[in-house]
């Protein structure tokens, strides 16, 4: 189908606002439940960010890069420290477009092997997609691929901040990472989690993802941060 000639969501149609959800870390929820469309922009997945001692920790960035400039606002809102690092959980569009409106040049923006390659690749195409799933609104995206990988469980630390980077075995879909955090108890499980909304499966190994749900259940998380859906426990 062709995209629309609808004009482009601007940054002050997405009414996000920053959820606390530990000392420092904060969710930027979604209300969407469905796929990227007309009503909600594009705008259907979750952010998380985390402020340390030495700048900002960002996990997922959402369908656009107008999402991620609404996303860049709402840090601004609680802090002025740069953000240093982004996380992108996995491949699908909705959790990396907004990286250029995040990302400098001196941003370290973390996947796995598999997703930094598939971003590369697929990138234009995840544009295309939401733009005509939203006739238009999602408006132009540049492609912002990850430039540092991490592809075993692995510790690292950001600042001040410990945190653990999960691989799921591609249960959601190819190269996920789920990401924990230690110290908080707090889960940010991309779309290893959902809550509150039919996981999307279109992608999946799931035998794998039932062993990594396995594996996080057995971390005693406080909270968790799905990619849709509220904040849960």
């Amino acid at each position: 189908a062709a995209v629309s000639a609808a004009s482009p969501a601007g940054v002050g149609d997405y009414a996000m606002r920053a959820e606390v959800v530990a000392p420092n870390v904060y969710a930027v929820i979604s209300p969407a439940r469905d796929f990227p469309n007309v009503e909600n922009r594009g705008w259907n997945s979750n952010a998380t960010f985390v402020v340390t001692n030495d700048g900002v920790l960002v996990i997922d960035t959402g369908s656009s890069e107008t999402i991620g400039k609404a996303l860049r606002q709402v840090i601004a809102g609680v802090t002025n420290k740069p953000v240093r690092w982004i996380i992108n959980t996995h491949g699908h569009g909705d959790h990396w477009l907004g990286n250029a409106a995040l990302a400098d040049a001196k941003t370290e923006i973390i996947s796995s092997t598999t997703v930094r390659d598939r971003i590369a690749r697929e990138g234009e195409e995840w544009v295309s997609r939401f733009n005509t799933m939203t006739e238009g609104r999602t408006g132009p995206s540049r492609v912002v691929a990850p430039n540092r990988v991490f592809d075993a469980n692995v510790a690292v630390a950001f600042g001040d901040l410990k945190v653990e980077l999960i691989p799921s075995g591609n249960g959601h879909s190819p190269g996920d990472l789920v990401v924990w955090l230690p110290q908080q108890k707090v889960i940010v499980g991309g779309d290893v989690l959902y809550v509150k909304r039919a996981p999307a499966a279109f992608d999946s190994q799931v035998s794998h993802w039932i062993a990594t749900l396995k594996k996080l259940e057995a971390l005693k998380a406080a909270k968790i941060v799905p990619g849709h859906g509220p904040v849960g426990d």
